[in-house]
């Protein structure tokens, strides 16, 4: 009985852990395009493309150039600050160079970003930028960090209620064995013979059978066939 319930506490934690570990990957939602540009980029120059993400997300950018460019993503209004000397170079989420037909996919937190596509070419350069995005969602909602707390506790209440039975049938099965052991005592000190010689002596009686006739007067046990007393010789 025991280890069939521990059996059933070792699947319910494995079904536990296989969430979590769901959960802390998350689930994808499907794709929703959220940004469609073409452009011709002119020498030396570069184009910034704004976008917001509500909840934490993989962004999917596919870019298509007819010449050589440089792709950039980092948080809203960084690039310009760094192209104009004020901040150092900022955070690059993704950093391409040279490329003219490329998908990257990159998880992104709740924000506003910019991608800065950069032509460096001595001409022009017609391209094609489109972005999607699907949201990232744990078992337990948008917020992963609670669906651990969440998994976590869950898993914590089934060990604690767990060790809670095994101790109460642990004390079940003490209280148990202490009156086996009350019972054999008892029984022990009844048979337990007073004499010392270490054996139990049972005596026999065998006038005291029920075809024994017993006086009246002194209560001594006389033959059936006695028609006086063998004690006191009262008639019987």
């Amino acid at each position: 009985m025991h280890s069939e319930h521990m059996k059933k506490n070792r699947i319910i934690i494995i079904f536990l852990l296989i969430i979590l570990f769901t959960n802390t990957l998350g689930v994808v939602s499907a794709d929703s395009q959220i940004l469609n540009v073409i452009r011709n980029l002119s020498p030396d120059t570069y184009s910034q493309n704004f976008f917001s993400i509500v909840n934490k997300s993989k962004v999917t950018i596919e870019i298509t150039a007819s010449l050589p460019v440089n792709l950039r993503i980092c948080d809203y209004g960084r690039y310009s600050l760094y192209d104009s000397g004020l901040i150092l170079e900022p955070q690059w989420y993704s950093e391409k160079n040279g490329i003219t037909s490329d998908t990257i996919k990159i998880n992104l937190d709740e924000g506003i970003y910019e991608v800065i596509i950069i032509n460096e070419n001595p001409d022009n350069c017609p391209i094609l930028l489109i972005l999607s995005s699907a949201e990232i969602s744990g078992l337990f909602g948008s917020n992963i960090v609670y669906g651990v707390i969440g998994v976590a506790v869950l898993a914590f209440i089934i060990i604690a209620s767990s060790f809670y039975t095994r101790s109460k049938k642990r004390d079940v099965s003490l209280y148990q064995d202490l009156d086996k052991k009350i019972l054999q005592t008892e029984d022990q000190q009844l048979l337990t013979p007073q004499d010392g010689t270490g054996l139990i002596i049972v005596e026999e009686h065998p006038k005291t059978a029920l075809s024994v006739i017993e006086c009246v007067v002194c209560g001594e046990i006389n033959e059936p066939d006695s028609a006086f007393c063998e004690k006191c010789g009262n008639k019987i």
